[in-house]
């Protein structure tokens, strides 16, 4: 039986810098390739940036990231042709993903 019989792509954003006079500048965009089980969620909701409940589709689960993420709460993920908004979560020994239509 195989833990992570999916493969996914993470997308997400390098830190953010400034130039001399304080201008912001959007960090890099980063792709990592996970090896992943993606799970249907049932009907669990998680809170919006705008404070709204949003029902997310899927939990996905896969070995611990160890990739710096600047921003764990603002990732992308793609998954069978489609992209997904989502959230990481870095347990001890593996992650967690939940994802929503982008």
């Amino acid at each position: 039986m195989n833990r992570y019989p999916h493969t996914g792509t993470i997308l997400h954003y390098g830190a953010m810098t400034y130039s001399a006079v304080g201008v912001p500048s959007a960090g890099t965009l980063n792709t990592l390739a996970v090896h992943c089980n993606v799970q249907p969620n049932k009907a669990r909701q998680v809170v919006g940036e705008d404070g709204n409940l949003i029902q997310y589709d899927y939990n996905v689960y896969c070995p611990l990231v160890t990739a710096t993420i600047a921003d764990p709460n603002a990732i992308k993920f793609q998954y069978g042709g489609k992209t997904y908004k989502g959230r990481l979560f870095n347990y001890q020994r593996h992650t967690e993903l939940q994802v929503w239509v982008a």
